[in-house]
């Protein structure tokens, strides 16, 4: 079954260092327009189905010429498990979202789509983003 988890980035989520990937799959929004805008990726690739990235009126900066992009990635597992703690897993792909380095004007809400069966069920499990740099 498919669910998705909708978290705000930021600078001081868990970093996940030289982790070497590869696309698997990719999909190109327009750009924005000033009046905002949800995109919602549909059955092109079953890695990609159902992500969501919604951007607020004026979020888009007005110079940025390159349109939002989402990649799916598929992680090199054993430079992935270097990096996370023995209580933490992977919960399916990585998520690449371009352009790197984009500012936006207001929070950009992104929901990515997840396996639950990737992970086991118990009372302490959790799901977090974690930033990587490869």
């Amino acid at each position: 079954s498919s669910s998705s988890h909708s978290s705000s980035s930021s600078s001081s989520a868990p970093l996940l260092l030289g982790a070497k990937l590869s696309t698997l799959a990719s999909h190109t929004f327009p750009i924005p327009p000033p009046t905002g805008a949800t995109y919602t990726v549909g059955g092109v690739d079953p890695l990609l189905i159902n992500f969501t990235i919604t951007f607020p009126p004026n979020s888009w900066p007005a110079s940025l010429t390159t349109p939002p992009t989402i990649l799916a990635l598929s992680p090199d597992a054993p430079s992935v498990s270097s990096s996370l703690s023995p209580l933490q897993s992977l919960a399916g792909v990585v998520y690449d979202l371009a352009p790197s380095g984009a500012k936006f004007t207001a929070d950009v809400l992104v929901q990515l789509p997840y396996d639950r069966s990737l992970f086991a069920p118990s009372p302490t499990s959790s799901l977090a983003a974690h930033r990587f740099s490869p």
